[in-house]
């Protein structure tokens, strides 16, 4: 993912307020309160250069998102901050609901190598050459 919105790694929980960010404004996009953010939240200073990468302007003490950005564009951030989410989570301490949650949208888990070629083999087994085996001493 060599996206400039992921130039640095955040925490898990950046990135959930990521993710809560961007939800807000995708199930409510004719309320400007949800275009809205104060300034001065602790995780907002932490990830506001995610935030103007996202189409949020500094005005004054708040970010407010541009009317004019685009939903397919936002939907597609939103797809890898949930991407981000799913792979800061800690494979010690993750869910089984968690775990649920993530293959039910073909997430991928943390700590989990998917270079491994795990599909079954497709040709035919075979169970020997169809010659007779050695007979045991007690079957002469």
């Amino acid at each position: 993912m060599c996206d400039k919105f992921f130039s640095r790694m955040l925490v898990h929980s950046e990135y959930e307020f990521l993710l809560k960010v961007v939800d807000g404004v995708l199930d409510n996009p004719g309320q400007a309160r949800f275009r809205q953010i104060r300034a001065d939240i602790p995780v907002v200073t932490r990830v506001q250069r995610e935030l103007e990468e996202l189409g949020f302007v500094r005005d004054d003490c708040k970010y407010v998102l541009s009317e004019t950005l685009a939903v397919d564009e936002l939907r597609q951030r939103r797809t890898r901050i949930q991407a981000m989410v799913d792979m800061t989570l800690d494979p010690e301490k993750i869910s089984l609901s968690q775990v649920a949650e993530v293959l039910q949208r073909n997430g991928r888990l943390p700590g989990i190598d998917d270079t491994i070629n795990d599909e079954p083999m497709n040709h035919e087994l075979q169970l020997g050459d169809g010659c007779d085996r050695p007979r045991k001493p007690w079957e002469n």
